[in-house]
């Protein structure tokens, strides 16, 4: 990463069913701030499932949001799903 200013944001809960954690990072790439929300879900049969989303503000007015899920622990661009969606702002 080309690096800039980061921020980071954690949080976990658990009541007796599925346990959920969401962490939030920004950080500045290429220069572009992107801030990262990661929510994690494991159900109570142990199944692992995490939802990646990255806002992307490209500087000039225009924004990205890009979303995609990772199951069971695997990471990597293989095992990614979803897709992106443009922002604009005026």
């Amino acid at each position: 990463m080309g690096g800039g200013g980061f921020s980071s944001f954690q949080t976990f809960s658990s009541g007796g069913g599925p346990s959920q954690s969401i962490k939030t990072q920004t950080f500045i790439e290429n220069g572009k701030r992107i801030t990262r929300t990661e929510k994690t879900i494991v159900d109570s049969q142990g199944r692992k499932t995490t939802e990646v989303t990255d806002e992307i503000d490209e500087g000039n007015g225009r924004r990205q949001k890009q979303t995609y899920q990772l199951t069971n622990g695997q990471s990597g661009s293989s095992s990614k799903q979803g897709g992106a969606k443009q922002i604009r702002h005026k």
